[in-house]
């Protein structure tokens, strides 16, 4: 089955849905699960720039953690991330207190906490761009250490039934290859997808590959193929997704980008799936 989407994401610009297709007609991607991960919204109450800083941070540093997380996304099944900041003066520097508060897809709470830091008072200016970037960094990881743990996804377990295992992405530039994977990983496990380990013989082994286009007036296609192979090798199916994208935005670092491609992908991947136990059975 083959999805024809446009990317539409920018550098500055307000955060896109760049695996959305242009003809909702006739994509058979078109009825994506909702989204699931970690979506961290604006910090209130820091200057815009700060706010936007340290949200993109708290998010680099989820994924760092294998957490999917993306700044300023939101889907009605991922987990958000809400953050109030409130300072107080202490000469050259302001104490600076933020709480953040965890809400599950389902909208009950998951938990919450308080995080404090000191930073330069004139870091909180309206048109100052916040703390420096170590700075800055230390507080995200600060943070991450409990956010990860209201949000952390169970580990792969044995199940007796066929279960996917994700195989290798090759052709990924930048770190796609390992952002995608743990995007997949979240995304099949929040929707109960067994997920099961290398030496399980039943295991449906998902693979994929990545091919982009020389660059053309700042724009190239990326084409990512997922097969999903029965346990003896044979191919049961595959799904394919093509875009164009930003000339060389994909060359470092994927970040929400690799859970938006994990979605559009998943209910192809997931009707492979199901098809499963029926061809086994022949």
């Amino acid at each position: 089955m083959i999805a024809l989407l446009a990317l539409l994401a920018g550098a500055c610009q307000p955060m896109p849905h760049p695996f959305e297709a242009e003809d909702k007609t006739a994509n058979p991607l078109l009825a994506v699960k909702d989204g699931v991960g970690v979506a961290v919204a604006p910090i209130a109450g820091l200057p815009s720039v700060f706010s936007r800083r340290l949200g993109e941070a708290v998010a680099g540093a989820l994924r760092d953690a294998e957490i999917p997380a993306a700044f300023d996304v939101r889907n009605r099944g991922s987990y958000l991330v809400m953050g109030s900041a409130s300072a107080a003066p202490r000469g050259p520097e302001a104490e600076l207190e933020v709480g953040w508060v965890v809400f599950a897809p389902s909208g009950e709470t998951v938990g919450s906490f308080t995080i404090r830091d000191r930073v330069p008072a004139d870091a909180l200016d309206d048109d100052a761009n916040g703390p420096p970037p170590g700075s800055l960094a230390a507080m995200a990881q600060r943070s991450v250490v409990k956010l990860a743990k209201l949000v952390r996804e169970e580990p792969i377990v044995e199940v007796a039934q066929p279960g996917i295992l994700i195989g290798p992405i090759e052709g990924a530039p930048g770190d796609g290859a390992v952002s995608l994977k743990r995007a997949l990983e979240f995304v099949l496990r929040a929707s109960d997808v067994p997920l099961v380990a290398p030496d399980n013989p039943k295991a449906l082994t998902l693979v994929c590959t990545i091919a982009l286009s020389t660059p053309v007036e700042g724009q190239q296609k990326i084409a990512i193929r997922w097969v999903l192979k029965l346990p003896d090798g044979r191919e049961l199916g595959a799904v394919k997704q093509e875009n164009a994208v930003p000339a060389g935005s994909l060359d470092r670092v994927w970040g929400g980008t690799a859970l938006l491609v994990a979605e559009a992908a998943y209910d192809g991947i997931v009707a492979l799936y199901e098809k499963a136990p029926d061809v086994l059975a022949h």
